[in-house]
C-alpha cells in the first residue's frame, strides 16, 4: 500500500503532466485597420511632408514642384503598401503604412497624393 507521502507526490505529479498537455490559448485576431486619418491644415502640414507632397505631383504631371499648391494634407496609416491606390497585377506588403493623403492643386485641376512617411507617393485619378 502506498503511504500518504507517496500518494500526495503521484497525484501532485500528475496534476503537472495534466497542465503541461492542455492546448495553447487560441491566438490573438487583430483586425486589419483601415486607412486612419487625422486631418491637418496644408498651412500646419510638416514643411517637409508638403514639399515632398509637391515634389510627387511635379515628377508624376511634369510640372515645377512650385506650381504645385497643397490644399490639404493629412496622416494617414494606409492599410498597405499601395497607399490606398493599388494597381492592377500587383501585389502590395500587407503591413500598416505611415505617411500622408494630400489634396493639391495644378493648373486648376485637383489631384489626389497619396505619400508614405519617407516621400514615396503616387497620383491617385483627378478629382476634377
Amino acid at each position: 500500500m502506498l503511504n500518504s507521502r507517496t500518494l500526495l507526490i503521484v497525484l501532485t505529479m500528475t496534476l503537472l503532466l495534466l497542465s503541461a498537455c492542455a492546448p495553447p490559448p487560441p491566438p490573438t485576431v487583430v483586425m486589419p485597420e483601415t486607412e486612419i486619418a487625422t486631418s491637418v491644415p496644408a498651412s500646419k502640414a510638416p514643411t517637409a511632408a508638403a514639399q515632398a507632397v509637391q515634389q510627387v505631383a511635379a515628377d508624376a504631371l511634369n510640372v515645377d514642384p512650385e506650381s504645385v499648391t497643397v490644399l490639404k494634407m493629412e496622416e494617414v496609416d494606409w492599410p498597405d503598401a499601395s497607399l490606398g491606390c493599388p494597381q492592377p497585377g500587383m501585389m502590395y506588403a500587407q503591413v500598416i503604412t505611415p505617411g500622408y493623403k494630400a489634396t493639391v492643386e495644378v493648373d486648376g485641376k485637383t489631384y489626389d497624393v497619396h505619400m508614405n512617411a519617407n516621400g514615396k507617393g503616387v497620383i491617385c485619378s483627378p478629382k476634377s
